[in-house]
This record gives C-alpha cells, structure tokens and sequence, in this order.
C-alpha cells in the first residue's frame, strides 16, 4: 500500500471554491484501479491548511493513475486557482498488503 500526503495551504477567501475543485478529484479518483480511497480536513474552521490523505494499492497503481488522468482531472478541476502551495509526499508502506486486516484493500483486477 502507498500513501500519498498533500498538504493545500488554501487562498484566504477560496475555501469554498477549493472544495468544489476537491469534489471534482475526488469524484474522477473514486473509480481509479487501485485507489482504496481518502480523507481531506483541517484542523479547525479558521485555518487555511488542509491535509489530503490518499491510499492507493501500489506505487505501479499510484504512477498509472499520475500518467494517465492527473493532469486532466488538474485541469478540469481548476484547484490550483485556490491555493498558495501546495506539498506532496508520497509514503510507501512498511508493511506487505498480506500483513494488513483482510477487506481493507481492494482484490488485484
């Protein structure tokens, strides 16, 4: 399993617009072979950061999904017109899939 960290320093006043760009991408993601799914927060109302957490199955699922539809969900999504930076790291895991709960990750397709 592979983890991807974004962290979204968010444009004062762009919260709402940002989340409508969020609903996109996470909408074009869902269906992704071997996206196991997300989370998005902050950690209070006032705060302009957010955190994206993002897990996917493999790195090869992670850097299919970049090659092939990042760039067009980008656009379509028009994000980068409501954030001040943004920070990605990407997590491999230091467990083997077989050593997680059964059910938590998706059957290879």
């Amino acid at each position: 399993m592979v983890v991807k960290l974004i962290t979204v320093h968010v444009k004062p006043g762009h919260w709402e617009k940002y989340l409508e760009a969020q609903r996109i991408w996470n909408r074009e993601t869902r269906a992704a072979p071997g996206y196991l799914g997300g989370f998005c927060g902050r950690s209070s109302p006032e705060s302009h950061v957010t955190q994206v957490i993002l897990f996917w199955r493999s790195r090869a699922d992670l850097d299919e999904w970049m090659a092939s539809n990042h760039d067009r969900i980008a656009t379509e999504a028009k994000a980068h017109e409501h954030y001040e930076s943004i920070e990605t790291q990407v997590l491999d895991a230091a467990l083997p899939s077989a050593a997680l709960p059964a059910g938590l990750l998706q059957e290879n397709t």
